[in-house]
């Protein structure tokens, strides 16, 4: 093997070690963020907030449709936390989810997204890596609402499916994987 040779093959061990050391890392991070005393809930809360209250719970029926998510009390400005490790899709603005955080999170062999809406402002950015309880914005009154707070739909990758025009996949109730519900 000549000089040039024997570095590509260094470089390509250095790129296999970063990934293997990258997948640790989310191995890792799955258990640290999990609680132990129930492993199914892996998410958590998603309010930096005292008093933890749920407006509207998932699956309400509303009078044109059900409601696929979860809608939280959280006074104008409350700090919005990641539920759980992931990157950030998409920062957008839209009609009904009004100002949004979609991030996707590897969890136990699936991927989930969570869509953060209603928001009065985002702090993240589209391709970004966030941790578990950083947070990613502020609550707020956008979109589609009738007053301040938080909602959150969280969606299991899996089967295609349309909600008022965001393609989602699953919708799951986040309540029964939430650490420290209210």
């Amino acid at each position: 093997m000549n000089l040039p040779e024997v570095r590509e093959s260094l470089r390509a061990i250095q790129r296999a070690a970063t990934a293997i050391a990258e997948e640790a890392d989310r191995a890792l991070s799955a258990l640290e963020n999990t609680d132990p005393a129930n492993p199914s809930r892996w998410l958590c809360y998603p309010l930096h907030i005292e008093t933890k209250r749920i407006n509207s719970p998932f699956g309400v029926e509303r009078a044109t449709f059900t409601h696929e998510g979860i809608d939280f009390y959280a006074p104008l400005g409350t700090p919005v936390l990641a539920s759980a490790d992931g990157v950030v899709s998409r920062t957008y603005e839209g009609r009904f989810y009004g100002k949004c955080v979609v991030i996707t999170h590897p969890h136990g062999g699936k991927t989930y997204t969570t869509y953060s809406a209603h928001l009065d402002r985002w702090s993240v950015a589209a391709g970004q890596r966030v941790r578990q309880g950083e947070t990613i914005g502020a609550s707020g009154n956008t979109g589609n609402s009738t007053g301040p707070h938080f909602h959150m739909t969280l969606v299991e990758v899996g089967n295609p499916k349309r909600l008022r025009g965001i393609s989602l996949v699953g919708c799951i109730d986040p309540m029964p994987l939430i650490m420290n519900p209210p």
